[in-house]
């Protein structure tokens, strides 16, 4: 044992048998902790799209929306409920609500079209289970993604079966290799944990997602596990790599599980591009000082120069904001 490794059970990355690049474009679906991973992936400039109907706990629901995406289906005014005056819909978290039935809708749609061509082109999605419970309204009997703060009192909360998660996905990823052959998906348990289903009860949903992803990626080569529960529960396990609530990953845990991610999945090439990604970010979010005109100018057309060099090994349009800021400093240098 490494003398740093004393006082810890470390995880080390393996490789996985297939590598994410720059030119593959990838889809994550699932609970908060998809919006980490996918987050950085997207702050890295790789094409992906995250979460496009909010937060989805439960894999029940996530089936649902992979089987509305692959219907292209769009949302219609009929689907919306009013509640609190505001407009909602069941698949969708909060986020997607407004008072003006037109606008949620818009903002639904806009989401959804978007989400539907990603999963089209995808080569990778990424899926995070949260929780293995799932609430079901009782006046329509619908399984709901998110309950929008409604009384509980109006829905009916229940464990899903191992036999009925793994019923549904072998179902649904037999519609998704059907409708883009070329997938390949990557599962994970989310390390968040759901402490008002207690200790217990957290432990026993978390065990029936593990039990379940498990016998799925046994069956098929294109299905992948990615450990983020393990990374957080055996490898950092102590309560300094937890938010204020005790119940959330740190930022500093979250950017241990990114860096355990590319070891995973990126090579040694897109790692080297990634890195210059995140000086050109360091660049655009620093505060400029001083004011040397010429200084200025000079540090901008650097990141220009970057900037042109990436969008030549990388996807075109990925620093428009980027380039935009250095070419406004060059402006008002007098550049």
């Amino acid at each position: 044992m490494k003398p740093t490794d004393v006082f810890r059970t470390r995880i080390e990355p393996q490789k996985a048998p297939f590598a994410i690049d720059y030119n593959m474009q990838g889809l994550f679906l699932g609970s908060c902790f998809t919006e980490h991973i996918g987050g950085a992936m997207q702050t890295h400039k790789f094409p992906v799209q995250v979460n496009p109907f909010g937060v989805l706990y439960n894999p029940a629901s996530i089936v649902r929306v992979i089987q509305r995406l692959i219907e292209d289906k769009p949302f219609v005014a009929s689907e919306l409920f009013l509640y609190q005056n505001r407009y909602l819909s069941f698949l969708h978290d909060t986020s997607f609500s407004d008072s003006d039935q037109e606008v949620a809708l818009a903002r639904i749609n806009n989401a959804y079209n978007a989400a539907v061509m990603a999963l089209r082109n995808a080569n990778f999605v990424f899926f995070s289970f949260g929780t293995a419970r799932v609430y079901e309204y009782l006046a329509t009997k619908e399984l709901v993604a998110n309950c929008h703060k409604i009384p509980a009192r109006e829905f009916q909360r229940r464990l899903l079966s191992l036999d009925e998660i793994v019923s549904d996905w072998q179902g649904v990823l037999s519609d998704l290799w059907q409708h883009n052959p070329q997938l390949q998906v990557i599962f994970t348990v989310s390390p968040v944990r759901h402490w008002k289903d207690g200790a217990v009860g957290n432990q026993h949903s978390k065990a029936l997602l593990h039990c379940a992803v498990h016998q799925l990626v046994e069956q098929d080569k294109r299905l992948h596990y990615f450990p983020s529960y393990e990374i957080m529960m055996d490898d950092l396990r102590d309560y300094r790599f937890y938010s204020d609530d005790m119940l959330h990953p740190s930022g500093q845990a979250v950017n241990y599980i990114w860096d355990f991610f590319q070891e995973t999945y990126l090579n040694a090439q897109t790692a080297q591009k990634l890195r210059h990604v995140e000086k050109v970010m360091k660049a655009f979010n620093h505060r400029i000082l001083g004011d040397d005109k010429e200084a200025i100018a000079t540090f901008a057309q650097k990141q220009l120069s970057e900037i042109k060099y990436l969008s030549d090994k990388l996807h075109k349009g990925s620093f428009k904001k980027e380039r935009a800021h250095f070419l406004k400093l060059i402006e008002e240098a007098g550049g």
